[in-house]
C-alpha cells in the first residue's frame, strides 16, 4: 500500500499550568480567597453540595427585593495576570431570575470577568447573564452573552483572545488583572407588596490559570521534523528548529497573527536535507499570540508562539 502523502504524527507536549484563583471549587470557606458584599435583608451568599446534584460544594449568590428598594449580592476575587494570552478562564454557572416587569420590578443574575490594568483601573468586561426582559448590547468595552436560565452552563476562553476579538476598546497588552465577579441584583417597584424580584447565580469550578508550553516534536513520513520553538514564551528572540530528510525541498516558514495576517516570512526557498535553526527577532512585534507555519508541497505544520514582555 502506498503511503505517498500520508502524514503520521508523533506529538510530545511540554505544558505548564498554574492556577491563579484560590478556592474556585468552593470546597473551603469563602473567606479563603473570596470577598463578599450584600445589600438587603434577603440577600445572601451560601455554599452547599446540593445545588448541582453531586457531592461537591457549589456557591449560591442570591437576592430578593421588596418594594422601594434595590438589593444585591456580590462575590468576587481578583488575580494578577502577567500576560492575558497565556491565561485561560473556565467555570460553571446557573442563573435564575423572577420579577414582575409590569409593576416596574427587575432582576438580573451574572457571572462577570472584569479586565483591569496594573493599578486596578477598570478596562472592560465579559459578562454571562440572565435578564428575562430583553437583551443587553455589547460595545467596545463590554461583551454581553445572554444565557438561558434554570440550567447549568460551562464557559471557557483564553483571556487575551477574548479581549482581542470582542472588546475593540481594550488593549489586551494593558490587561494585568482579572476579577471574577458572581452577582445577583434585584429591584422592587414602589406599588408592589412582598418580595417582588429575585435573582440567583449558582457557580462552581471557577478557574483562572496560566498555560504555557510548546509541542516539542512533530514527525512526518514526508521527511520533515518540526522540532521546537524555544524559548516559548519569549521576549524578543526565539529559535525555530526543524529537520529535512530525503531530498531537496522548497520550504516556507512564515509567522501569522492571531487574526491570520502575515507578519513575517522567515524562509521561502529550496533547502537541502539537514538540520536547521532559524531565529525570529520579534523585538518590534507587539506582545501576543502568533503562529509559525512550516510548509512544503506535502507537509504543513503550525506552532503557537507567545511574545510576553
Amino acid at each position: 500500500m502506498s503511503i505517498l502523502g500520508l502524514v503520521v504524527w508523533l506529538v510530545i507536549g511540554a505544558w505548564s499550568k498554574e492556577e491563579l484563583i484560590v478556592n474556585g471549587d468552593f470546597e473551603q470557606p469563602l473567606s479563603n480567597g473570596w470577598t463578599e458584599e450584600t445589600e438587603g435583608t434577603w440577600s445572601s451568599i451560601m455554599q452547599s453540595p446540593y445545588y448541582d446534584g453531586d457531592e461537591d460544594y457549589e456557591v449560591k449568590v442570591s437576592t430578593e427585593a421588596g418594594p422601594h428598594c434595590e438589593t444585591y449580592a456580590y462575590l468576587w476575587q481578583t488575580v494578577n495576570t502577567p500576560n492575558p494570552h497565556i491565561v485561560e478562564f473556565s467555570g460553571k454557572a446557573k442563573f435564575e431570575t423572577v420579577a414582575y416587569q409590569s409593576e416596574g420590578s427587575w432582576a438580573v443574575a451574572q457571572l462577570i470577568v472584569v479586565y483591569a490594568d496594573a493599578g486596578g483601573n477598570y478596562l472592560g468586561d465579559t459578562r454571562m447573564y440572565n435578564y428575562p426582559y430583553g437583551s443587553w448590547q455589547s460595545d467596545a468595552t463590554h461583551h454581553a452573552i445572554e444565557i438561558a436560565g434554570g440550567v447549568w452552563n460551562e464557559f471557557s476562553f483564553n483571556v487575551g483572545e477574548e479581549v482581542d476579538n470582542n472588546l475593540s476598546g481594550v488593549n489586551s497588552a494593558n490587561v494585568k488583572k482579572v476579577q471574577i465577579k458572581i452577582t445577583a441584583n434585584g429591584f422592587g417597584a414602589q406599588i408592589c407588596i412582598g418580595k417582588d424580584a429575585t435573582a440567583t447565580t449558582y457557580a462552581d469550578e471557577i478557574s483562572v490559570r496560566t498555560e504555557t508550553g510548546v509541542e516539542e516534536e512533530k514527525i512526518s513520513v514526508d521527511g520533515i521534523h518540526f522540532s521546537q520553538v524555544s524559548p516559548n514564551p519569549f521576549g524578543e528572540k526565539t529559535e525555530i528548529r526543524y529537520q529535512l530528510e530525503g531530498q531537496k525541498k522548497p520550504i516556507s516558514l512564515k509567522v501569522y497573527s492571531l487574526s491570520g495576517n502575515l507578519i513575517e516570512t522567515l524562509i521561502d526557498e529550496e533547502q537541502e536535507p539537514g538540520c536547521y535553526a532559524t531565529h525570529w527577532n520579534a523585538k518590534n512585534i507587539p506582545s501576543g499570540i502568533y503562529f509559525i507555519q512550516l510548509k512544503t508541497e506535502r507537509f504543513e505544520d503550525t506552532r503557537k508562539a507567545i511574545i510576553m514582555r
